[in-house]
């Protein structure tokens, strides 16, 4: 069965607005706040340090220590938050997500949790993609979701991956998978709604494990519908 980006949507909607975010904070592979970011613009991921100067952006403190029952683990994520600084940016921009990376401690970022799966390019430290302090990375592409998105409806590929992570002082080594001090989980609630759309319109996801249904029934989807339609007939490099 196949289903065009351009058909009416379905009597059941989807609740959600195309620039939500899903932040899920992770302290040693345990969750240890999760939030959703409604703000357009983006959000900063902080620790300690307040920046008046970026109060247009959504804050998202990361969790005090006090929780952890391990002392090093606790020493050591302490010295990592300390260091985090003027924190982590996420900006909406082109119907995707930039990062940028302010504060001292380096972060490395994949869009699986057990290591990137990204092509060769500049800033790969030892597998890992590391964001560069002072400039902003495109960590998920509008453009990319959208031909994904198209070839799970079409049966040709399976579901778009809708998640990044961000994984602070730490590079992403697969020996170390469950031992990240800190690990920051970000989900585009527009796509995997779009992606659950699309499964309930009649696109396989048989062999896809990453697609979890939450339809809800209160909205409208003409509006994502229409931001895919507007990507299709760009020229532009997203």
């Amino acid at each position: 069965v196949r289903r065009s980006l351009t058909a009416p949507p379905p009597d059941s909607a989807l609740s959600t607005e195309p620039s939500d975010l899903d932040i899920t904070v992770y302290y040693r592979g345990r969750p240890v706040l999760q939030c959703t970011v409604t703000n357009p613009g983006g959000c900063r991921l902080y620790s300690q340090q307040e920046e008046p100067a970026l109060s247009h952006l959504q804050p998202v403190r990361l969790p005090p220590t006090d929780g952890l029952p391990d002392i090093k683990q606790r020493h050591f994520t302490e010295k990592l938050l300390a260091s985090v600084e003027g924190g982590l940016l996420l900006h909406h921009w082109a119907g995707g997500v930039l990062a940028e990376r302010l504060g001292r401690c380096q972060v490395f970022w994949a869009r699986s949790e057990s290591g990137p799966e990204l092509g060769p390019g500049a800033g790969q430290v030892g597998g890992a993609i590391k964001l560069n302090r002072n400039e902003r990375t495109r960590i998920f592409c509008l453009r990319d979701f959208v031909s994904e998105l198209r070839a799970f409806m079409e049966q040709r590929g399976g579901a778009p991956n809708c998640a990044a992570y961000l994984c602070f002082g730490q590079q992403f080594l697969r020996s170390n998978q469950n031992k990240k001090l800190i690990l920051v989980k970000v989900v585009p609630r527009a796509w995997v709604a779009l992606t659950e759309w699309a499964q309930q319109s009649g696109a396989s996801s048989l062999d896809s494990e990453n697609v979890s249904l939450h339809i809800s029934s209160t909205a409208s989807i003409d509006n994502l519908l229409a931001l895919l339609r507007e990507v299709q007939d760009m020229d532009l490099d997203l």
